[in-house]
């Protein structure tokens, strides 16, 4: 599967993906309807995914199971000379974490089974590992804090924890804030650098919270759906494609509407990159590569499921 990266609004759009690629000066009057990336600019060597950008770099790489030797699988991409640099591991960190930062998570376990997360700050070599207490989770992380959940067998009941590591130990805080009775099964979690966005369900119906360092999550009034096809967490917003082609932008805030909505021309597939104004960015599937261009070397791009 190939994919374009696309600009998509119902009167024009201007490109922009910043710090990834600048944006061409267009006038106003000027912009096409799309704008198509070529895929040689921007293609990942032995990378199926993009899985997490930080401030100086992008975290790349496979998803794979335990029985795969995972030195050549996990790369980071610094901005700043595009150089490709692998991430090197032992077969015990066998899963990355993005953490849209420059922290990128290796989730694995040690020689005796304990499971952990080390935290590899990419900008200076260092690392500090949190290890997952019994019956907790894997749930999700920002920067350099590990969020888990446990189940409601667990000794302390159902709950969402934040894990960090100081002084070479790991600090475990339970997350309050929950309304009584919600129930917190491990939801899709969409993340930034200062924390993470995911659900609870109270009386049969989602509910979405917010949850940054503090350790309190904070109910959002963004409203559950069955329509939503692609869902972006970008700074202090939430961006969300439906079916009918509607982009919705909300707040991380207890307002129960969206701060402003408009339609593009969508297609089955696109996958929401950001949005600028009243344009959206777009990862859209094209055909795939033909047999001359797969012989020829021709790269594929960035696949459709690429997470920001």
């Amino acid at each position: 599967m190939r994919s374009a990266v696309a600009v998509v609004t119902a009167i024009g759009a201007a490109v922009c993906l910043t710090p990834l690629m600048a944006a061409p000066a267009v006038a106003a009057d000027a912009v096409p309807s799309e704008v198509t990336i070529p895929a040689e600019q921007y293609a990942l060597d032995d990378a199926a995914t993009l899985i997490s950008a930080g401030d100086s770099g992008v975290l790349g790489g496979t998803y794979q199971g335990a029985h795969r030797n995972y030195q050549s699988d996990f790369r980071w991409i610094p901005y700043a000379d595009g150089a490709v640099r692998a991430i090197p591991h032992d077969h015990f960190h066998y899963q990355a974490i993005g953490t849209n930062s420059d922290y990128v998570g290796l989730y694995g376990n040690d020689a005796t089974g304990n499971f952990l997360v080390e935290l590899r700050d990419m900008r200076d070599g260092t690392s500090k590992t949190v290890y997952l207490p019994p019956y907790h989770r894997l749930g999700g992380a920002f920067s350099d804090t590990v969020m888990t959940a446990t189940s409601a067998s667990a000794p302390g009941g159902e709950g969402r924890y934040l894990l960090t590591a100081e002084n070479g130990k790991t600090v475990t805080r339970r997350v309050t804030g929950f309304p009584d009775g919600a129930k917190l099964p491990l939801a899709p979690v969409y993340r930034n650098a200062k924390g993470v966005l995911s659900s609870y369900e109270l009386e049969g119906a989602q509910h979405y919270f917010w949850l940054d360092s503090s350790a309190q999550a904070r109910p959002i009034g963004l409203s559950a759906t069955t329509e939503a096809v692609s869902t972006l967490l970008t700074g202090e917003k939430v961006v969300r494609l439906l079916k009918d082609g509607t982009v919705q932008v909300w707040g991380l805030t207890a307002d129960t509407r969206p701060e402003r909505e408009f339609h593009i021309a969508s297609q089955k597939g696109d996958h929401l990159l950001g949005v600028l104004g009243e344009q959206a960015l777009l990862a859209r599937p094209i055909s795939a590569a033909s047999a001359a261009e797969k012989k020829a070397g021709v790269p594929g791009l960035i696949p459709q499921h690429t997470r920001w």
